[in-house]
Formats: structure tokens, sequence, C-alpha cells
């Protein structure tokens, strides 16, 4: 008795769809059971509208699988029914589509970039008067009207929606090469195939033959699917990248956390050792110098000496006061804050030395956090200073500040042109008594206590930094929640 082959009378066009709509189905399954949660990625805040986008573009296709093989058997009414619901599949499809493109691109900006939701609306305007211009034309539902609307749908937001996501995934994969390079390829990759894909789908109409290929469309389209689909799954590792690489992040802040505790002890107790006798030695000093003024003739010699010697033991008393105040732990009243209003304060502080220095503020409206002011101002004021010299003798002199909502996290970014460190010198960046700049100039001790009260803030602060690529320094803090804001006033 020969084999019965289940296969043998299924159209190779419904295989070709069964693949086509398998590979979009894929795409949103990778995505969902991908866990993106705590991550800061920009882009874990778009992959959903993605995987909405592959589960309702692979139902479309499998829609149109059905209509292929059940077409024999379904009334006119019900095949048109089936045609009706695949349209609204594919309208919605390319719909989350446009909005993962136009939402990745605004992360990118870092602004809200206002064009974009201009563009969206205007497509909607235009897809919305050319639906009406075809019932009037029409004047009832049937399959002209369907095939002219799903026509309509894939060039306004079929094509744009696959061109905007092709260009915010090629954008943003530059960002990221630094975290992987394989990584960053597969998203290049991903945006490529995705504006094929978009002139594919948005372009060229269905049950098109390809003249010079002499094969349909929808093969094309199929492998363009396949090949996202391969790209983004290989690309999703990038969250297990990240996973690994905040591991070791917490047991270096752990360690970090232990270190300065008992250095902490430490200095507090060198500090209050030192102090006493500095401020005996320059009341002295003080007295000394004064009886040397009224005595004549003036030795000048002797007074520059003196002069020396208050100099240095001025910067003896500041290393001493810093040593304090690294290890002071006291806690502060915390009150609900503007992150903008503390930035601008902060430059106004450091604005006698920004004079030929280019300020560039792209200050987002962000919700509030619990901080203490005075204590925030002396870390931006802080890092700002480091940023400015970092950048003396430079031709190009740029600070850059940013600040973002990110999830329930706000943002704050600064970015300078300076000189830039090395990798050994980022892993000891918040060390105690570590500094880059030269001896004689710096305590070695600014970055550990902003690193200190970013911890009292419940923040995090990273440093990101290339040879003669410049600085960003990057500090997060938990949004208020609005009971807070509530019980504090």
């Amino acid at each position: 008795m020969p084999g019965i082959n289940p296969f043998c009378h299924i159209p190779p066009a419904a295989l070709l769809y069964f693949h086509y709509g398998l590979a979009f189905i894929f795409l949103g399954a990778a995505i969902a059971f991908k866990n993106m949660r705590g991550s800061r990625l920009r882009l874990a805040g778009s992959l959903f509208y993605l995987a909405v986008f592959g589960f309702a573009h692979g139902t479309h296709e499998w829609l149109e699988l059905y209509l292929i093989v059940e077409q024999h058997t379904l009334t006119s009414r019900e095949f048109l029914l089936i045609k009706f619901i695949e349209f609204v599949f594919g309208f919605l499809s390319f719909m989350f589509l446009l909005q993962f493109g136009l939402i990745l691109l605004r992360q990118i900006s870092g602004s809200k970039l206002n064009a974009l939701r201009w563009l969206h609306l205007l497509l909607l305007l235009i897809w919305a008067t050319a639906l009406c211009l075809l019932w009037f034309r029409f004047q009832s539902v049937n399959l002209s009207l369907i095939l002219h609307a799903d026509a309509i749908t894939r060039f306004c937001f079929g094509f744009t929606g696959s061109l905007a996501a092709g260009l915010a995934l090629i954008i943003y994969s530059r960002s990221i090469r630094r975290l992987s390079k394989n990584t960053a390829t597969n998203l290049t990759c991903t945006g490529i195939t995705f504006v094929l894909y978009g002139v594919l789908a948005g372009l060229v109409p269905s049950k098109t033959i390809l003249p010079w290929l002499h094969v349909p469309v929808e093969l094309l389209r199929m492998i363009c699917a396949i090949l996202i689909t391969g790209f983004t799954i290989k690309a999703l590792n990038i969250f297990d990248i990240e996973t690994r690489e905040q591991l070791v992040e917490k047991m270096k802040l752990l360690v970090q956390a232990e270190k300065l505790a008992s250095l902490g002890q430490l200095a507090a107790g060198v500090a209050h050792e030192i102090n006493n006798p500095l401020t005996n030695s320059s009341l002295n000093l003080q007295m000394v110098r004064k009886q040397l003024v009224r005595s004549k003739p003036l030795d000048r010699a002797l007074l520059k000496k003196i002069d020396a010697v208050a100099r240095n033991i001025e910067r003896a008393s500041t290393i001493a006061r810093e040593l304090l105040q690294f290890s002071h732990n006291d806690e502060q009243e915390f009150l609900p804050m503007d992150i903008n209003e503390v930035i601008r304060q902060a430059l106004v502080a450091v604005d006698y030395r920004i004079e030929e220095i280019t300020i560039v503020k792209q200050l987002s409206n962000v919700p509030k956090i619990s901080g203490y002011q005075g204590g925030l101002q002396q870390v931006f004021i802080n890092i700002m200073n480091n940023s400015m010299e970092a950048m003396t003798g430079l031709d190009r002199r740029e600070i850059r500040i940013t600040t973002s909502q990110h999830k329930n996290k706000v943002r704050v970014e600064i970015a300078d042109s300076g000189s830039g460190m090395t990798k050994e010198q980022l892993t000891n960046i918040f060390d105690p008594f570590f500094t880059t700049k030269e001896v004689g100039t710096g305590t070695g001790l600014g970055l550990s206590i902003c690193y200190g009260i970013i911890r009292q803030h419940n923040g995090t602060i990273d440093i990101f930094s290339d040879i003669d690529q410049g600085t960003t320094v990057v500090i997060e803090f938990p949004v208020l929640e609005d009971h807070e804001i509530h019980s504090d006033c």
C-alpha cells in the first residue's frame, strides 16, 4: 500500500505563507519570552511594539494561508469577512511597527521630537482621507474596496513603518558597539532587512511576479521575514550580556562599598588627629607673619617662605576637610526636587569657569526625585569641574548635559569632549585618593564623595570614557512616586 503524503494536496503558495507567518510569530515569541526586566538599554522600552507587530503580522499571513487552503469551501460572504479581518490585522501590525520605529528614534535622540509625532498624525490623516475617497467610490464593503485599502495601508504604514524601524535599528546599533560588536552587526543587518522588507511589502503589490527573478514577491518577503527574525533573535543576546555586566558591576559596587566603609572610619580618625595641629600651626604662622610685616626693614624673602608654608597648611586643611566629608554619613533631610533646577544652580556656581566652554543643555520634563539639594549640587559641580580640567588646552571644549526618564528612573548624562581615560583609570576612578590629575592639583577624593552622595540617594553613577573620545557620566535616580510627594508636602 503506497504511503500517504499529507502535503501532496497543499499548494506551494500555502507552504510559503505558512513559513512566512511562522517567521513573524517566532519574532514576537522570542521578544515576549526574553527577560528584559531591569534593563537600562533604550531598545528595551520599544521592543514590546515589535513583538506585537510580529504576532499580528504572522496572524495576517496565516489568515491568507487559510484562504488559500479553504477558498473552495468558503462562501463569498465568509471569504469577504476573513479578508476584512486579515486587512485589520495587517493595519494593526504595520501601526505597531511604525510606533516601534518612532519610539526608538525618540529615545535615541534623547528628546521628544515632536516632528515624528506630526509625521504619525499626517500619515493617519492621509490614510483616513484615502479610505473615505474609496468608500465614496465603491459605496459598500467588497473585495475591491478591501484590496485597495490594503494597498494604501501598506504604502502609508508598511513602507514608512519598516523604513522607520530599519533606520532606528541601524542608528541604535552604533551606540551599543562598545558593549557587543556582534550584536551591533546583527541589529544593523536587521535594520537593512527591514528597509528591504518595507520596499517589497509596501511598494510592490502582492501577487506580483518579479520579472528579473521570475518569482512571486511573497517569496522574497518570506526570506526577509526569516532574516529579520534570525538577526533579531541573535541581537537579543545583548540583554544577556547586559545582565552579566550588571552582575559584575554589582560585585564591584559591593567591594567598593566595603572598601569605602573601612576607609571612611580610618579617614575620620586621621582627619580629626591632623585637624588640631594644622589649626594651631596656621594660627601661629599668622601671628609670625604679622610680626614680620611690622618689623623694619621688611625681609621679603622670608615673607615669601612664610606664605608658601601657609599655602601648604591650607592645602593640608583642605585634604582634612575632604577626609571628614568622605567619612560623613549623617542623614540629610531629603525633599522632592526637580533635578533640572539643581543642574541650573550648579551651572551658575561654575559660571566663572565656562566662558570659553560650550554648554549644551537638553533638559527634558522629568519627574521629581527625593534628594538633598546641597549634596546633589556638589556632585554636579565636581563632575563639571573635572570635565573642564579634562578639556584644558583642547580646541573643542564642549559639555553636553541631558536629562531623560527611563521607566522609573531619572537619568542625567554629562558628556565632555575632553582627553578621556584609559580602561585602567576607569577601573579605579571611584577609589579614594586615586586621581588622574598632576601631583599637587587634586586629592583624589572628589568622585569618591560623589559616589557616596549618589548612594545616599539610592542612585547609580557610571562613567564611560575612551582616550581622545571624551568622558560620559551617567547618573540615575529613582522617580519619586506621587504618594511620596503628597506625604512630604
